[in-house]
């Protein structure tokens, strides 16, 4: 590293997007569709479906 008068580069600088948290196994229920769950399960499905 010849380089070594420059600061080094901040992990997450302001300017750049956050990125997305880790999504952990069992964090929180998996985000189903409408569609998925009428089809999936029927006997939650409204009525006038």
């Amino acid at each position: 590293m010849e380089d070594d008068d420059r600061p080094p580069a901040p992990l997450n600088p302001p300017d750049a997007p956050r990125p997305d948290p880790p999504r952990t196994e069992g964090d929180e229920p998996p985000k189903v569709s409408l569609e998925d769950v009428s089809r999936l399960s029927p006997e939650h499905a409204p009525d006038d479906a």
